[in-house]
């Protein structure tokens, strides 16, 4: 039998980063942030050989791993592996998937939370069970969407929510998704703005503000590039590079057709493809 679904609750993991960052033998440098990897596995696949070519320390997930696509249990198997408990919180399709069945959603969304329910493993929804909303990872914090009221899930795209997020943000960086667009938003003493986020460039952050960085998309981008989206974070020089990795979407497709996925889930993945 899965396990009972059970309502979401605001609560916050504090984990200790130096027992998320001990892999011998590897020089600390790059972490990378990965998010909304949607059930895309070959996406992931290309994201995480990406990855491994710059030896990461760590890597984070900011939820929505499952959702929108065709293989919910091997994409979940590689961040149980890769990314483990402590450095991944939950997305609002995990969420979702507690209460499918009660409450009305359109199918290009109930039909991939229905194939992750099916071939979920116990084990596995067990393990996404006790994920939190928010991890704070003494400088850094995790969250899918907005900290004001992370439980709603609120889209960081208007200057209201922008500052009530800040309001809520005690770390230097906070690392988020949800809206599957690569952004860089700064708090500083004069206001709030929106920094450039350049692909393939690294920017060193300035220690006297406060950063939030969307990471993009792994699976489902939507920002006129069909490429898969990640960031990489030297904590130790408080440097930010945004990554954006090729991969055989008509492969994705064809899964994601083989799965019984809605048409449109699958002609998204290539919305930008000659863009």
């Amino acid at each position: 039998m899965p396990p009972k679904k059970k309502t979401i609750s605001a609560k916050k993991k504090k984990v200790s980063l130096d027992s998320l960052t001990s892999r011998p033998g590897i020089t600390p440098v790059w972490s990378a942030i990965i998010s909304d990897i949607h059930a895309n596995v070959v996406a992931l696949d290309a994201v995480l050989a990406d990855i491994d070519s710059f030896e990461c320390e760590q890597i984070y997930c900011l939820g929505d791993i499952i959702g929108y696509g065709a293989d919910p249990s091997d994409c979940l198997e590689k961040v149980m592996s890769r990314c483990g408990y402590g450095a991944t919180v939950l997305g609002n399709h995990e969420v979702l998937l507690r209460v499918l069945g009660s409450i009305d959603l359109p199918d290009r969304i109930a039909n991939p939370l229905a194939l992750a329910e099916r071939t979920l493993s116990s084990e596995q929804q067990a393990w996404l069970n006790e994920l939190p909303i928010v991890a704070e990872l003494g400088a850094l914090t995790l969250c899918h969407s907005s900290l004001n009221n992370p439980t709603q899930f609120n889209y960081l795209d208007t200057a209201e929510e922008v500052l009530a997020h800040f309001s809520n943000q005690t770390s230097p960086i906070c690392f988020v998704g949800h809206t599957h667009i690569p952004m860089l938003l700064q708090s500083a003493p004069e206001g709030c703005s929106l920094l450039e986020l350049p692909v393939d460039d690294p920017i060193r952050l300035d220690p006297a503000n406060s950063y939030t960085v969307n990471v993009g998309s792994v699976g489902q981008p939507r920002d006129s590039d069909s490429r898969a989206s990640y960031c990489l974070y030297d904590r130790h020089t408080q440097t930010l590079r945004l990554r954006r990795v090729s991969y055989d979407i008509e492969q994705a497709q064809q899964r994601f057709k083989d799965a019984g996925i809605p048409e449109d889930n699958y002609l998204r993945l290539g919305d930008f493809i000659n863009g």
